[in-house]
């Protein structure tokens, strides 16, 4: 006679032709099998960064939920290379790719300087300010005014900068133009 064992609990069969003891070892044998059954695996790349991952059905075209949506809003985002679960949107700083160094609004330039003792909340300076400051090695003081020669809020050029002492230099000297352009502007109707 053979002996036979239950494939769950061990015990040895009467009948030869079942492998399980009883209806309560099948169930629980095919429970346990039942989730020890291997799934395919796909190699799959990420349709937004590129990263290479495993994915457990065949229809995964995105490596996280985070590349969906940035795929789906941001089409015409293109990253160049990330390192595994690093996305824009956890880089900070210079890392992230919408960093400006240079901000321009109103026509001045700003550049990030947190540690400025005149900074802005957001840590931003304009540019004029700093390259005079540069120049002459210290801090310009609330009173002092950079003025732009040729107009050009852009231009930065050491060589386009004047300080004024205080506003009401700067005025005066706006009105000495405005009055040079005027007595230019009368001569040549006449």
């Amino acid at each position: 006679m053979n002996n036979i064992l239950c494939l769950n609990c061990g015990k040895q069969l009467i009948n030869s032709q079942t492998k399980f003891c009883c209806k309560k070892c099948s169930s629980r044998y095919d429970y346990i099998n039942k989730n020890k059954k291997e799934s395919p695996v796909y190699n799959r790349i990420c349709e937004h960064c590129g990263n290479h991952f495993i994915a457990k059905k065949s229809h995964k075209r995105f490596c996280t939920r985070i590349c969906k949506a940035l795929k789906r809003h941001y089409t015409h985002y293109k990253p160049r290379f990330y390192r595994w679960g690093k996305h824009p949107n956890h880089l900070k700083g210079k890392l992230h790719p919408a960093y400006k160094e240079r901000i321009i609004a109103s026509g001045y330039v700003y550049i990030k300087r947190k540690n400025h003792p005149f900074a802005n909340k957001s840590g931003n300076i304009r540019e004029h300010r700093v390259v005079i400051e540069g120049h002459l090695g210290r801090y310009l003081t609330k009173e002092e005014i950079v003025h732009h020669i040729d107009f050009d809020k852009s231009n930065n050029k050491l060589e386009n900068l004047h300080l004024f002492k205080n506003r009401c230099e700067h005025i005066k000297y706006h009105y000495f133009l405005r009055k040079i352009v005027n007595a230019f502007d009368v001569k040549k109707i006449e």
